[in-house]
């Protein structure tokens, strides 16, 4: 089979390199991304620890209740998903209905149904996978709700049985009510992020020269709680 060169227009190329300085300024300012690309505003201490999680590899939130754990994942999630090429996020609770939780509000954003949030835009819709059977973009199946963008970044939620969560690989674990979990759910996923993220093998590749990925990330977000749990150790110990 003869393969063909594709020429890109000057309009795509164009495009392509807008993208691409987009991409890098929102790698940086991650709170001005998703204000100004979500269309969602923070609060000054929101903003603090959204930006101070953004390239740490272990993130752990320990709020009040109603302090905005699960709406400030959701787009910490999404802007990690829009920026970086085939992320894959897992979210991880002890319910299933916890697990899905933060799937819940990334799907609210996209359909633009946050009534406390009035300044959303379109922008996430239009990056989410859609086919005639599924038009929403949000796969709500039994064994875990799932989404994909077009980046090839994708979502999905896992059950709380640990035994079953063995074997895959993520970019990002999203811990929701941490303090509550199984230590052996928290234990048997935490692998899933062994793999170094900037880790690449081929010929005539000199890795030393090539530039850092973002680290693979393990974020808990709960309420305070029992000094017994992992939680409260991961809060102690990091």
């Amino acid at each position: 089979m003869q393969t063909t060169k594709k020429e890109l227009t000057t309009k795509k190329l164009e495009s392509y390199q807008k993208w691409t300085e987009i991409r890098q300024w929102g790698l940086r300012q991650p709170v001005k991304f998703a204000e100004l690309i979500l269309g969602i505003e923070f609060l000054d201490s929101q903003k603090l620890v959204f930006m101070n999680s953004w390239s740490k590899k272990y993130i752990l939130w320990c709020m009040s209740r109603n302090g905005g754990k699960s709406f400030m994942t959701a787009p910490f999630v999404v802007c990690k998903q829009l920026l970086i090429t085939n992320h894959q996020t897992y979210f991880l609770s002890g319910t299933h209905e916890q697990s899905i939780n933060t799937i819940k509000k990334i799907e609210d954003i996209a359909k633009k149904r946050i009534a406390s949030v009035t300044g959303l835009t379109d922008v996430l819709d239009s990056e989410i996978v859609k086919n005639v059977a599924n038009t929403s973009g949000f796969s709500h199946l039994p064994s875990g709700w799932r989404y994909t963008l077009f980046n090839d970044s994708h979502g999905r939620s896992l059950s709380s049985d640990f035994d079953k969560n063995r074997g895959y690989r993520s970019n990002l674990n999203v811990y929701d009510e941490s303090n509550f979990l199984d230590e052996r759910l928290i234990t048997n996923t935490l692998p899933f992020l062994t793999q170094d993220s900037s880790f690449a093998l081929g010929k005539n590749i000199d890795i030393e020269l090539e530039p850092l990925k973002m680290p693979n990330q393990a974020l808990f977000c709960s309420s305070a709680g029992d000094m017994d749990k992992y939680f409260y150790k991961a809060y102690k110990n990091w």
